[in-house]
């Protein structure tokens, strides 16, 4: 029987689908008998999970028309790839009809598992930090979750809710339960699963009990469903997480710099009222506006009916936009001061 011989031309080619993602470089492949040998490397700049795909050209690249079915070896998924780590498929590909041939090239592809991060948001890898100040210097662990880079604004709140202000302005004057009519309305808008239901009634808010939002102790009533996928506050953990940078953190006093006036507005730089959000520096993770502007509301009881808010406001002292200081209020106050940022579940 002769021997099929196929010729690869080089570089063969790597192809990252998620331009935050996976990288995958030196890619080779060199046949061995009825073998070809793909070697490949593999690196993720948050070590998430990706998908390994692998396509074939027979016309020097001009067309990648093989999706090639007979492979083993590193294909599929991998599950946390380390930088540098040397990744090997084997093909052999007369079992996909593949003939001699001179100008064949491979293209290894990484798609990220964590599909596309909605608009505006950014990926938070979880792991565990340890602050030096603050309620979690025991250590702070949290899983991986997407969070929006900014304060919630008016446009993202007239979309689902009605009429606001400015649309670049960070939505003020909302209780945490106006935050959480917005984030079930939003998901069920965009055909996610809501992360709230009250008492019996469901996760629809049409369907919840006139007066539900009156009582500040109803809010005991609220409960969140923690695998859903769609829009929620962030737990005060994943909140001082991020704002403290995650594990990228390098440990700032406030989100993202030592120095307030480059990260935050509050009382010695905002005019004493909120401004366009994002006009400042990010952190660490790419998120605005955690320290300063408006306080921002999440999940847990702080104590009896109140809700904790975090980050400081406009008006804030120096001390009140720091990372870790606590405050809280009552879930039925809706005041100038107090706005939301949202989050969803890492898929």
């Amino acid at each position: 029987m002769k021997k099929r011989i196929l010729t690869f031309i080089f570089p063969l080619f790597a192809l990252a689908v998620s331009a935050n993602g996976p990288v995958v470089t030196n890619v080779t492949a060199n046949q061995q008998n009825d073998l070809v040998v793909i070697t490949y490397n593999l690196s993720h700049p948050n070590s998430l999970p990706c998908e390994i795909s692998v396509e074939v050209s027979t016309d020097g690249g001009v067309s990648y028309a093989i999706l090639p079915a007979a492979l083993s070896g590193d294909i599929g998924t991998i599950a946390a790839p380390a930088a540098g780590a040397d990744h090997q498929i084997d093909w052999q590909f007369g079992l996909d009809g593949i003939g001699s041939g001179d100008n064949y090239r491979v293209k290894v592809i990484a798609d990220d598992l964590q599909g596309q991060i909605p608009e505006n948001f950014v990926l938070v890898p979880g792991g565990t930090i340890h602050p030096t100040t603050g309620i979690y210097t025991a250590g702070l662990t949290v899983s991986d979750f997407y969070m929006d880079k900014y304060e919630l604004t008016n446009a993202a709140w007239n979309a689902v809710m009605g009429s606001g202000g400015g649309d670049n302005y960070p939505h003020a004057s909302v209780s945490w339960f106006g935050a959480i009519e917005y984030c079930n309305r939003r998901s069920t808008m965009e055909d996610l699963p809501p992360c709230y239901s009250y008492l019996n009634y469901g996760t629809n808010p049409d369907d919840w009990p006139a007066g539900w939002n009156t009582s500040d102790d109803n809010s005991l009533n609220v409960s969140c469903d923690w695998n859903a996928t769609g829009y929620r506050l962030p737990s005060e953990a994943e909140w001082e997480y991020a704002a403290r940078g995650g594990l990228q953190t390098h440990g700032y006093t406030y989100s993202g710099s030592n120095d307030l006036s480059l990260v935050g507005w509050c009382w010695s730089n905002s005019g004493n009222f909120p401004h366009p959000v994002g006009q400042l520096a990010p952190n660490e993770l790419g998120t605005y506006d955690m320290s300063g502007n408006l306080w921002e509301c999440c999940w847990d009881i702080y104590s009896d009916s109140y809700r904790v808010i975090r980050g400081g406001y406009f008006s804030s002292v120096s001390s009140y936009c720091t990372v870790w200081v606590r405050n809280a209020v009552y879930p039925t106050v809706s005041d100038v001061s107090l706005g939301f940022r949202i989050c969803r579940v890492y898929p």
